[in-house]
């Protein structure tokens, strides 16, 4: 059942978690009991975040995180969790896998969300304009090009500027 909820590792009798990705927090910022459900955040890089407290000091863990620790058998001790459809927000259980550093890049690549030795082509949403280069995008809007990385890179929101990376198919 979805509102099964267990304690999260390393935070037992503090907060609980669903396989929905539910937090509660099970005390009140007095220390006394008290079921609360926690609301997560949006990070730059756009995974949902939550703050847990624990003696005093704050930790921000991703939601996937929190799912892939209590939910996720991980017997090779591997070190990141993947979202499969590589949507960031998808927490399901059935979405989430333990990974090496490799196999996620592996995946990003066949995602074409990362192109090896490629020099990477950005496309900016708004005007729908594609440069041949970070440094291209950079030049044209006289911003830095760390900006256009951060910002394609999902690391940077940006209101006025949306750039992602481009990988054309080829069809021949």
């Amino acid at each position: 059942m979805t509102n099964n909820f267990i304690d999260i590792k390393g935070f037992e009798g503090l907060y609980k978690v669903n396989i929905l990705g539910e937090i509660l927090s099970l005390r009140d910022n007095h220390g006394t009991y008290r079921e609360k459900k926690l609301k997560s955040t949006i990070r730059a890089n756009w995974y949902p975040t939550v703050n847990l407290l624990k003696d005093k000091i704050r930790y921000q863990f991703t939601i996937h995180r929190i799912l892939a620790e209590n939910f996720i058998e991980n017997p090779y001790n591997k070190p990141e969790v993947n979202h499969k459809d590589w949507i960031k927000t998808n927490n399901s259980i059935e979405n989430l896998e333990w990974v090496t550093t490799s196999e996620n890049r592996k995946h990003a690549y066949a995602m074409n969300l990362e192109v090896s030795g490629m020099r990477k082509r950005i496309l900016d949403w708004k005007t729908w304009q594609i440069f041949d280069s970070i440094i291209q995008a950079a030049t044209h809007y006289g911003i830095h090009t760390s900006t256009v990385r951060n910002i394609a890179n999902w690391k940077q929101l940006s209101l006025k500027y949306k750039f992602v990376y481009y990988v054309k198919e080829s069809f021949s």
